[in-house]
């Protein structure tokens, strides 16, 4: 059987505004209160390798969302996977990112 190769796709910079297609409102827990909060809504066969994306944040796609929360990130891998910081990871990534705007 011949060896499995997953497709790569295009590989671009951190920054995913080519793939963002509009910013509205969406319903999140804010400190245990859902709240309305500006969100960036993206295509997600317009993302790249590489592209960040910052939550509050939704991905469509034809067949699913994906929903990035307030205060959480994700990052495109090299095979398009939406990888999203959680646990220990997101924690980290929480912190670092509070640290940076004190």
């Amino acid at each position: 059987m011949p060896e499995l190769k997953m497709p790569e796709v295009d590989h671009g910079s951190e920054s995913p505004d080519e793939a963002l297609r509009h910013e509205g409102e969406a319903w999140f827990r804010v400190a245990g209160k859902l709240e309305a909060v500006p969100t960036r809504y993206y295509d997600r066969a317009a993302l790249k390798a590489g592209n960040r994306l910052e939550g509050p944040a939704i991905v469509n796609q034809y067949d699913s969302t994906t929903v990035i929360p307030p205060g959480v990130s994700a990052q495109i891998d090299r095979f398009g996977n939406i990888v999203i910081a959680t646990g220990v990871a997101a924690e980290a990534e929480a912190l670092v990112s509070a640290e940076a705007t004190e």
